[in-house]
């Protein structure tokens, strides 16, 4: 068998992330390089060398961490960790991406789609049960932290508006059916089991800028990406309805830094955290 050369093993490992379209774990890639005769650990240097040839085309692999965390997100993909290498459009602006990807039809669809997906709904009382891997992804780190069970007061959710999808009286039902499919199969959008819809990972690292600039995401308090899921510090709701000023919110692995490493108040309002805290679904 001839043995593969750095520049097979290259172009491999980014058939791989294209035949995941887009995104696919870290150790995942970090295997399918032992299995073509590389070092696992060296696949850091290889994305690297991967991205001064997706350059001039305005392509790019960046290493990004999953919104639920290490555990979720090993567990959702067989491995171990939270990160994923996702492959992303960087050349052209937002808005001429989705205007390349769809029809004009289409794009009037998508863009009201990701209006609705992108629609925080109001706070409302969390209860006693985690309704959502996103809650209990905050449970399990409030429980280490506490040293006990517990749960957060409220929950808000981008979810609501996301389930009346179907009602766009623009198209036929067929044809949002497809275009919703399609969404899924760019990895843009993921389906719930109850039917609803949410950002998937691929893009909120690939729209990261158009929906913080025009929609109600927020950027989390700790690393400073997009926050689609983990928690939102209502007293900063609050604060921001009554005199303006800054969200805060957190990633689940961001949130548990942010806990049991800095402090249980929030950095832009002192609110304590257990109290104040929602989780954002």
């Amino acid at each position: 068998m001839t043995e593969t050369t750095r520049d097979d093993r290259r172009r491999l490992l980014l058939q791989c992330i294209l035949r995941a379209r887009g995104a696919v774990h870290e150790q995942v890639l970090a295997q399918c390089l032992g299995a073509l005769g590389g070092d696992g650990g060296e696949l850091g240097t290889y994305v690297t060398e991967m991205n001064v040839r997706l350059r001039g085309l305005g392509y790019q692999v960046k290493r990004v961490t999953h919104a639920l965390g290490r555990r979720y997100a090993g567990e959702q993909a067989g491995a171990e960790g939270g990160r994923f290498y996702v492959y992303v459009n960087v050349g052209a602006s937002r808005e001429a991406e989705l205007a390349t990807t769809f029809r004009p039809a289409e794009l009037e669809f998508v863009k009201w789609a990701i209006a609705q997906v992108g629609t925080l709904g109001p706070l409302e009382a969390a209860g006693e049960q985690a309704g959502s891997a996103a809650e209990r992804e905050v449970d399990r780190v409030l429980a280490a932290w506490q040293g006990e069970p517990c749960r957060l007061p409220q929950r808000a959710t981008y979810a609501e508006r996301a389930k009346t999808l179907l009602t766009y009286a623009e198209l036929a039902s067929s044809d949002i059916e497809r275009l919703l499919t399609r969404l899924c199969e760019l990895k843009w959008f993921y389906r719930t089991a109850e039917g609803s819809y949410g950002f998937d990972l691929r893009f909120l690292v690939e729209l990261e800028e158009y929906l913080l600039e025009n929609h109600m995401l927020m950027p989390c308090s700790t690393c400073e990406h997009v926050v689609a899921q983990g928690v939102l510090c209502t007293g900063c709701v609050a604060k921001r309805r009554d005199e303006g000023g800054c969200w805060a919110a957190w990633h689940v692995d961001c949130f548990d830094y942010q806990v049991t490493h800095v402090t249980p108040q929030c950095p832009s309002c002192e609110a304590d955290i257990l109290t104040a805290g929602a989780y954002l679904v």
